[in-house]
């Protein structure tokens, strides 16, 4: 089914076409050539052949699928140049229309575009390979490896999972575009590949131009500074966004045109708390995993189904969410921005690393963050959790300078977000000095958080691998230490609890509620805790640890959570 919202809109066109919808589909025999002929499955895009709402609803589909879609070009937008954007597929998607190669993606979660002018015909055939091999390596998230790791883990998500569609532009095009910016001011960046003049716009809410600035000639690779005269800065109280356009010409005039919105916002980490504005907030926090009634990793009703999961995190009181193990749809962070939910985004996880599988992580974590740094509502980036896939920290001094380099690389590129190297504990190089604990005991809950701050109380040594394999074995359901030996507390970094609750991990005597207003009036006794984030939103199959059922009904009274969401101001 088609939504009829632009697939991106924090790069809008107002030329495009959607080729969501039935598709033909068929798995993998073994012939070559596939696609050629008619396939003698459908399904419906975007929906992942795992869902019941794609028509398909294998949980374990074989490795390799086929898609196949016809298009006329009569349909197509006006235009002089033609662009086909997949916006997510699992894993690696080769693509061919009409018969010719277009390229091969590699990677479930960031967009890929070609273009495809010089291709097109009266009737048109795309054809896409879908091959998802499930490796040790791949970035899966929460995606199982073996079946026997569910429940913490939960069915895999192949294929076409976020829109496809085809945007038309003049002689020249604005390749990428983002912003970000200050309290005072917005950035845009961008990269085009031709035209002699860029002219950005800054506009408020009734549309009247405050900011513009025009670039003569410009490089194809930039960046200029809106500056905003008495501006109106972006809160979770008061989402206020401005409208920034940013357009391509030639001598003959408009070559292309892109919308995007921006808030005045500065995050910042210092003296022990995180700051927004200048001013301390308390990050009121809950993990979301991202899985959806009918549509497994896609909404089935589209934005909407992302709309609907916001304004009930919203209603029970939380000010953000951790998106966990999964980089969502541009159109979740969009919403996040205009409603004023703040997000930690994160990196899903491979089970193991190697040099190739380390250049394919940073790929796609370079492609994430070019895309979706410019978010208001986006605040962190989580590199990874829990030391998955990087186990090797634990003793290596080489992965524990890798995940240095990263850190600066990241800050480099987007100095207005925060970094967490590795979510909940073992860190190295962070803004935010997480903690995951799930004890049931109030004692022992109050010993860990008295430790924070204490640098011989906070950091894990060992040189052996043995013991560093036992601590894993010993300490994974309960709590570690936040740092490893070789990691650097500089003092300023605030304290966050980043995972905690989870209803049903444990044996306890007490209800959900009574534990979650618990761990609350806990925190309370510790300042220097500067935010929380309670496992979790909602049940997903065999996790029924949240705050509501997966089919979003409510499993505890919404205003009983705000109130205890309350407790701390």
């Amino acid at each position: 089914m088609a939504d009829n919202h632009y697939p991106r809109p924090d790069m809008e066109r107002d030329r495009w076409l959607s080729l969501d919808g039935t598709w033909e589909f068929e798995f993998d025999d073994g012939e070559k050539n596939r696609g050629r002929e008619p396939l003698g499955k459908t399904i419906m895009v975007p929906f992942c052949i795992e869902s019941k709402a794609s028509g398909i609803g294998v949980k374990d589909p074989p490795p390799v699928s086929w898609y196949a879609k016809n298009f006329m070009r009569r349909d197509l937008p006006r235009g002089k140049r033609f662009f086909l954007n997949f916006g997510a597929v699992d894993y690696e998607a080769t693509v061919w229309l009409n018969g010719a190669l277009l390229g091969i993606h590699s990677g479930g979660y960031t967009p890929f575009t070609f273009e495809i002018t010089e291709r097109l015909a009266d009737n048109n055939r795309l054809v896409v390979k879908v091959s998802d091999p499930r490796s040790r390596g791949t970035l899966r998230g929460k995606q199982y490896l073996w079946k026997w790791l569910s429940p913490i883990f939960y069915t895999p998500a192949s294929g076409i999972w976020q829109p496809v569609y085809i945007y038309s532009t003049g002689g020249y095009h604005i390749k990428k575009m983002k912003t970000s910016s200050t309290m005072n001011a917005i950035t845009v960046s961008w990269n085009i590949d031709g035209g002699n003049r860029l002219i950005m716009k800054a506009a408020g809410t009734k549309g009247a131009i405050i900011a513009r600035k025009e670039i003569r000639n410009p490089e194809k690779s930039g960046c200029a500074t809106l500056v905003i005269r008495n501006p109106r800065r972006w809160s979770v109280d008061d989402p206020y966004l401005y409208t920034v356009t940013v357009s391509l010409h030639d001598r003959n005039g408009e070559c292309d045109r892109v919308i995007s919105q921006a808030g005045l916002r500065l995050i910042e980490a210092k003296s022990g708390s995180i700051y927004m504005n200048g001013d301390p907030i308390r990050l009121k926090m809950v993990l979301v995993q991202g899985y959806f009634p009918g549509g497994h990793y896609t909404p089935v009703d589209g934005a909407a189904g992302y709309e609907r999961d916001i304004m009930l995190i919203k209603g029970m009181g939380f000010n953000g969410v951790r998106m966990h193990q999964k980089i969502e749809d541009p159109r979740f962070l969009h919403l996040c921005d205009r409603h004023g939910l703040l997000v930690w985004t994160e990196m899903p996880s491979p089970f193991l690393f190697s040099p190739v599988k380390e250049r394919q992580y940073e790929n796609e974590l370079m492609d994430a963050l070019d895309r979706d740094s410019g978010h208001a509502s986006n605040m962190a980036v989580v590199l990874f959790n829990e030391t998955w896939g990087i186990f090797d920290i634990l003793w290596s001094g080489k992965r524990k300078k890798y995940i240095r380099d990263l850190y600066d690389r990241v800050k480099e590129r987007c100095p207005h977000l925060l970094v967490v190297d590795n979510s909940g504990y073992d860190h190295i190089m962070t803004d935010i000095a997480d903690i995951h604990h799930y004890l049931s005991d109030d004692s022992k809950i109050r010993k860990l958080y008295s430790s924070l701050g204490d640098k011989k109380k906070m950091t894990m040594r060992f040189f052996k691998i043995p013991r560093a394999i036992a601590y894993l074995i010993l300490t994974h359901r309960f709590s570690r230490k936040p740092y490893l030996s070789g990691g650097t507390y500089r003092g300023f970094e605030p304290f966050m609890v980043s995972e905690f609750g989870g209803a049903g991990y444990y044996k306890t005597d007490k209800g959900m509620m009574e534990s979650f207003a618990d761990n609350i009036r806990i925190m309370k006794e510790y300042p220097r805790i500067a935010g929380y984030c309670l496992t979790q939103a909602y049940d997903v199959e065999g996790e029924r640890n949240g705050l509501i059922s997966f089919d979003r009904k409510a499993k505890y009274d919404l205003n009983e959570i705000a109130r205890i969401n309350a407790i701390i101001p």
